[in-house]
């Protein structure tokens, strides 16, 4: 059985030999680096699955086709951002507006992704082309 953590290599603790992570031998702090996300609205931690669907812009974004104002967006297109060496842009087709922010960021970045909950809490509900995007998304992960 292992006992190293197969990102870091630093000793697994029991708990974590005892019950490992479907993804393999990992310790917390890697599984949590590498595996989650902290939704951007209620600040609780998220599988990656599920990171890539709404999001809420908090500041306008640079956009390549139109900058993207502050608001709370499905995700339709991927890829929707490109990270320069300077600088970084969305594409602003990637992203569908579905609603007005009426909430603070709990971090300081211009953007964030929303959980499971607060996407029910906020009654989103993911469209046709975002569904397909997702299944497409899962079959290239694997």
């Amino acid at each position: 059985m292992p006992t190293e953590c197969e990102y870091c290599g630093n000793a697994l603790t029991p708990e974590e030999v005892e019950h490992p992570e479907p993804e393999g031998n990992i310790c917390n702090s890697c599984y949590r680096d590498h595996f989650e996300f902290d939704c951007c609205r209620c600040g609780n931690p998220e599988h990656i699955d599920h990171q890539h669907v709404f999001c809420a812009v908090f500041e306008a974004l640079t956009g390549l086709g139109g900058d993207v104002e502050p608001g709370v967006y499905e995700l339709v297109r991927f890829p929707y951002y490109a990270d320069g060496v300077i600088e970084g842009y969305v594409y602003h087709e990637s992203f569908r507006r579905v609603r007005d922010l009426d909430f603070e960021s709990t971090d300081d970045y211009p953007m964030g992704h929303l959980c499971r909950t607060c996407r029910k809490d906020l009654k989103l509900r993911q469209s046709k082309v975002g569904r397909e995007l997702q299944a497409r998304q899962k079959e290239t992960s694997q």
